[in-house]
C-alpha cells in the first residue's frame, strides 16, 4: 500500500487520498521543490473546494511522515482528487511556487551482494515445480492493433484464476519479421499502486531503455508482459489469493499470464529467461511471484518495493499470523527455504516505503537466493528516481541471467 510518483510517497491508511504516480510524473517539469516542515503544507486546487480538502488531507498525511529532504516535485491528481494541477504555497505568484525540478536522487551508501548465492547460480538451477510450456501453434498477430512502437492489448481471462484483465505486450523489434524465428525471453512488468498495465510501458519507457541496452549489447531483446493487477480496478489486493470468494490474483499474475504468454508468442519457457520487475507496491508483487515461482521465474528487479503484504483499511484477506499470512513474509521465506532466484533491489532510508522490510531481506539472505542492493541516503520514493536506475538494473539482468544475456 503506498502512492508514489515525484513526491516523496509514503504509506498511510487514508488510500482516498493516494496519488496517481502516472499522473504525478507527467508534470515533472512544472515541479516545485519544498523542504523541511514545508512540505506540502498546502495544496490548492483552484475551484475544487471538496477536492482541494481531499489533497490537502493528504499532504498534511504525507508531512507527518517526517520527510525533511524535498518534495512534491510534481503536482496533479489521480482519479481520487480529479483536478488539471496543484501548486504549493499560499498562492500562485508565492515564491515558493516557483517552477523548479527536484532532482537529488541521494548518495549510495551501499551496493553490495550478500552473503547469498552468486547470480548465475541462483538463476541457472533446475527447480522443481510447475512452469508455463510453449503452445504447439500460435495464433497470428493481430497486426491491425499493434502500434508504432510494437505495443498490443489483450484482454484475457485466466482459466485458473477464473479473472479477466487487460494484458499489455510491447514486441522486440524484428519480432514480426517472417524470416525471424527467435525464442525471445520476457520480462513481466508489475505497476505500482494505483495505475495501470501501461506504466512501464508508457512512463518508465521499459521498451526505450532495453532498446539502448540491447544496441550497447548489455542485454538481448526480450518481450515485455504487462498484466494488470488491481481486480477489480482500483482496488489494492497486494498481487496475492485472497480467500475462496476473493479475488486470485497471485495465480493470475505467476500462472496464467505466463501460460497465456507461452501460448501466445515466440518466447522461451526455461526460467532463465523470465524474468519479473517493479516499482513500489510493484515491486513487492514482482519479489512475491519470483520468489514463490522460482521454477518460472529466475530473477527480480524490485525498485522501493516490499517484501512483506502491506494491505490498506477496505482488505484484510486473512489475519496476522495464519498460514495463508506466513506464506506471503518473504523475508522469512528468505532465511528459511530461499529459493535459487536472483534480486536486483533498490531502496533509500528516507523511504518509509521500502526500506524496513528491505534491510531485513538484506540481513537475512542466503544461499542459493542470490541478491545485490543499491541503498540510497535521500532518494525517497518516486518515478524519477526509478527511471535514472532503470538502465543499470537492465544491465545487471544482461550480465548475470542466462536467458537475458546479449550474444554480442
Amino acid at each position: 500500500m503506498d502512492c508514489d510518483g515525484d513526491c516523496l510517497c509514503t504509506r498511510h491508511p487514508l488510500n482516498a487520498y493516494r496519488l496517481d504516480e502516472d499522473t504525478l510524473a507527467a508534470v515533472t517539469s512544472a515541479a516545485v521543490a519544498v523542504a523541511g516542515s514545508k512540505i506540502c503544507s498546502k495544496l490548492i486546487v483552484p475551484g475544487r473546494a471538496k477536492r482541494s480538502a481531499c489533497c490537502a488531507r493528504y499532504a498534511a498525511r504525507s508531512a507527518s511522515f517526517g520527510a525533511s529532504r524535498a518534495c512534491c516535485s510534481s503536482a496533479t491528481t489521480s482519479s481520487f482528487c480529479r483536478t488539471r494541477r496543484l501548486i504549493t504555497g499560499s498562492s500562485r505568484s508565492s515564491p515558493s511556487a516557483t517552477p523548479s525540478r527536484f532532482t537529488r536522487t541521494g548518495t549510495p551508501t551501499g551496493f553490495a551482494s550478500t552473503r547469498a548465492a552468486r547470480w548465475p547460480s541462483a538463476s541457472s538451477r533446475t527447480v522443481a515445480g510447475t512452469s508455463a510450456t510453449a503452445g504447439s501453434t500460435l495464433p497470428p498477430l493481430p497486426t491491425t492493433r499493434v502500434s508504432s512502437t510494437g505495443v498490443i492489448s489483450y484482454t484475457v481471462t485466466g482459466p485458473l484464476s477464473g479473472l479477466t484483465g487487460t494484458i499489455m505486450v510491447q514486441l522486440p523489434p524484428g519480432y514480426s519479421r517472417p524470416a525471424d524465428t527467435t525464442r525471445y525471453p520476457v520480462m513481466e512488468t508489475f505497476q505500482g499502486y494505483p495505475s495501470s498495465p501501461a506504466q512501464w510501458i508508457g512512463t518508465m519507457d521499459l521498451g526505450g531503455a532495453m532498446a539502448q541496452a540491447v544496441a550497447a549489447r548489455a542485454m538481448r531483446p526480450a518481450l515485455i508482459v504487462s498484466p494488470q493487477v488491481e481486480f477489480p480496478a482500483g482496488a489494492d489486493t497486494e498481487c496475492i489469493n485472497g480467500p475462496p470468494g476473493t479475488p486470485q490474483v497471485e495465480t493470475w499474475l505467476a500462472q496464467d499470464v505466463p501460460t497465456w504468454v507461452t501460448h501466445t508468442f515466440r518466447v522461451a519457457t526455461d526460467r532463465g529467461s523470465w524474468a519479473a520487475i517493479g516499482l513500489s507496491a510493484g515491486g513487492w508483487c514482482a519479489a512475491m511471484t519470483t520468489m514463490l515461482h522460482p521454477a518460472q521465474y529466475a530473477a527480480a528487479i524490485v525498485m522501493g518495493g516490499y517484501f512483506r503484504p502491506e494491505f490498506g483499511a477496505a482488505y484484510h484477506p486473512f489475519p496476522v499470523g495464519s498460514p495463508r499470512a506466513a506464506r506471503y513474509d518473504l523475508v522469512a521465506l528468505a532465511k528459511r527455504a530461499p529459493p535459487p532466484i536472483a534480486l536486483w533491489v533498490e531502496s533509500s532510508h528516507s523511504d518509509p516505503v521500502s526500506y524496513s522490510s528491505t534491510a531485513d531481506l538484506l540481513k537475512t539472505a542466503r544461499s542459493p537466493t542470490a541478491v545485490t542492493a543499491t541503498i540510497l541516503q535521500h532518494a525517497g520514493h518516486r518515478i524519477s528516481l526509478w527511471q535514472g536506475l532503470l538502465p543499470g538494473s537492465l544491465t545487471w539482468l544482461g550480465s548475470n541471467i542466462t536467458g537475458f544475456t546479449s550474444s554480442r
